[in-house]
């Protein structure tokens, strides 16, 4: 159930079934932590599988919203083994721990869709990418 019990003096909640609801007495997932207008995160670790979901939730409006991260880089390393890096300088490592490009890619690298170059041009067949001026531009060989 829902019921729960408010501590003493507190914006918290246990529910019945264990759920905690930090600024809210009606909290929908294991931990739910709300503010009055509605916007919340939560984390609920569903039971069936091996999943934890992460969710920016607005409750009043009943839909999602945006996830900001603050703070220096934000890593994401499964099992201790980092993977993906978005480093605050703006740079994306993937199996790279300290990128020094804009992306940076340690590994094989499978483009799923169409290459632009600088002008947004997808090029032609038989075009090669050149340096122009700095910039990678479609052109003849």
């Amino acid at each position: 159930g829902t019921t729960g019990k408010r501590l003493k003096n507190s914006s918290v909640t246990i529910t019945d079934s264990g759920y905690v609801g930090i600024g809210t007495t009606n909290p929908v997932t294991a931990l739910t932590i709300s503010n009055p207008s509605g916007n919340g995160f939560e984390i609920d670790p569903v039971s069936s599988n091996t999943i934890v979901y992460f969710t920016a939730y607005d409750r009043i409006a009943n839909q999602y919203t945006d996830t900001v991260f603050r703070g220096r880089d934000i890593i994401f390393s499964p099992s201790f083994n980092e993977l993906l890096r978005v480093g605050s300088n703006g740079r994306i490592g993937i199996a790279v721990s300290t990128p020094t490009d804009t992306l940076d890619i340690n590994g094989n690298t499978r483009l799923r869709g169409a290459l632009k170059d600088s002008t947004g041009s997808y090029g032609t067949n038989g075009q090669i990418l050149k340096n122009v001026a700095g910039l990678p531009v479609w052109s003849n060989p």
